[in-house]
Parts: structure tokens; C-alpha cells; sequence
């Protein structure tokens, strides 16, 4: 019998994927309610094996994405989860970072505060395909010799098999301030049933897990993080390392950020814009 990779529960089919001669079955975890691909094939890639090529087909998609990313919803996560941020953000970190561009994109709309943000990749594509910019880091969190207390990570980790993720995040752990908060950006499992059928795609994307709620609390809160949802969002979720705010709706945050951390959001040039951005992307799904 399969059971869930996160949660050891027990599975129900959901969906099949085929591709020509290829075929992978997703299933329904009946206790976490995450939704993963065959955890024979989950197993196969902790082992080292890998699940698809890394196409031309696939850098044209994803090098498109991640420039659209990175100069739109990435900006908007970042703006939000300063709002949410309950101690002074010093470091703030881009988890997964990619090619870097969203370090471009604040080079444009936060000049003065660029020295405050990195981003860091631990598989990074070709250099041409990279950032310049010096707060691009590629390797492990340990090296970095920086401590972080905010930071988000965006279409990362529906690609990391449960071990993967638990591994990633005890890097991260061992490098965030108490009271450190992330954004996670990713198809969860309601979003997936009713917006995105497609979102599960073993061949292009990438996509082998919709992390739910619950399945993130089974595998973060024994590395020290407390998993807050976001009202409105089906997609997106915070994680906080040693909170001392629990059972809240973070939302509320909005109206009591700190200033510190707003001013992170204006620039002399560009002015208040991604202080805007970042509130009125909380309150827009806010229903």
C-alpha cells in the first residue's frame, strides 16, 4: 500500500499525466490532504535520479516566467511579507532565487535599499542567464555568513520532494533570526482543484507536490516554524521561525508594520509605490 510522503497517510488516486510513452499518477494524501506524484518515483529522486530533462523547451518557458515573475508578483510577495514582519529586517532573502532577476527588478524600484536583499540559488542556470549583481549568491545558506529575517520564496518548492524541502529549510533555519517570516508562493491544493488543473505537470513544469497547510505543518514545525495561512490566497502562505505569534490572522499585520520596515519600501527616486503595492496586494483578497 502507497502512503504519503509527507505525513505517512494514506493515498487515493487523483490524476494521471501522460506524455507520449510516459505516464505518472498523482495522488490525494487522505490525511494532510497534499496532493504528489507517485511516491515511487519521490523515492527514485531522493535517490538522485531526476524526473525530466531540462529541455530547451523547458529554459525558453522558465526563462520567460522568471523574468515575468521577478518583475511583477515577486515584488509584490516581497512588498507584503515586509508588511508582515514582526522584528526589523536587516537581510532579506530570495529563496530560490533562479537567475537573480528579481535583485534587477530592485535595482530599479529600490536602489537605495538594494544592499539589504540577496537572492541565492544552489543549482543555478547558465551565467548568461544570471543576475550580476553581487547579493546573487550560489550555494548553501551556511556559507553565507548572514543571518535573515524576511524573506520569500516563490514556484520553488512544488518542484522539491518532501526530503528535499525538509533539507532546504533546515539550511534556513540555521540562518533566520527568531521571529524570521517567509512567504511561500506556491499552488496548494484548493488552488490547484479550482484554478489551475494543469498546475501538476511531471514533464514541463516540473511540478510534483501541491503542499498543503497541513502537510507543510507536518514537515516545518519540528525544524522550529510556525505555518500561517494568508486569508484569500490559495496560492501563497508565511512561515514563521520561533514565532511568538500564533493562531492570528496575519493579514492584520498591515496595520501595524513597522516603520523600519516600510521605509525598506521607499525610494527617493521611486518613491512609496512598493509600499502600496505591498498593502494593496493583502487587501485585494481580503473577501
Amino acid at each position: 500500500m502507497k502512503t504519503c510522503s509527507i505525513c505517512r497517510g494514506g493515498l487515493r488516486p487523483y490524476a494521471e499525466r501522460k506524455r507520449e510513452n510516459k505516464s505518472y499518477l498523482y495522488y490525494e494524501c487522505e490525511r494532510c490532504g497534499s496532493l504528489l506524484i507517485d511516491p515511487n518515483v519521490i523515492n527514485a529522486m531522493d535517490e538522485g535520479n531526476t524526473l525530466m530533462e531540462y529541455s530547451d523547451e523547458y529554459w525558453n518557458m522558465e526563462l520567460e516566467a522568471a523574468r515575468s515573475r521577478c518583475f511583477g508578483p515577486c515584488l509584490a510577495r516581497l512588498a507584503e511579507v515586509i508588511y508582515y514582519a514582526k522584528i526589523p529586517i536587516d537581510n532579506f532573502v530570495d529563496i530560490g532565487g533562479g537567475t537573480g532577476w528579481l535583485l534587477d527588478a530592485l535595482s530599479l524600484y529600490l536602489p537605495e535599499h538594494l544592499s539589504h536583499f540577496y537572492s541565492v540559488e544552489k543549482y543555478p542556470p547558465e551565467e548568461r542567464y544570471r543576475t550580476q549583481n553581487s547579493n546573487y549568491r550560489i550555494g548553501s545558506y551556511a556559507q553565507l555568513n548572514l543571518n535573515f529575517q524576511a524573506g520569500i520564496c516563490v514556484e520553488v518548492v512544488e518542484h522539491l520532494t518532501p526530503y528535499m524541502l525538509v533539507e532546504m529549510f533546515q539550511d534556513i533555519a540555521a540562518v533566520s533570526s527568531d521571529g524570521a517570516i517567509y512567504l511561500i508562493n506556491t499552488g496548494m491544493p484548493e488552488y490547484v482543484k479550482n484554478q489551475d488543473a494543469n498546475y501538476l505537470d511531471p514533464f514541463v513544469r516540473g511540478h510534483i507536490v501541491s503542499y498543503s497547510l497541513e502537510g507543510m505543518k507536518w514537515l516545518l514545525e519540528p525544524l522550529g516554524f510556525t505555518v500561517h495561512p494568508i486569508r484569500g490566497k490559495t496560492w501563497a502562505f508565511c512561515i514563521e521561525f520561533h514565532s511568538q505569534w500564533t493562531n492570528e490572522d496575519i493579514t492584520s499585520r498591515i496595520w501595524t508594520a513597522l516603520p523600519c520596515n516600510l521605509k525598506l519600501l521607499e525610494d527617493q527616486k521611486m518613491g512609496s509605490v512598493l509600499q502600496i503595492l505591498g498593502r494593496e496586494s493583502v487587501n485585494a483578497y481580503l473577501l
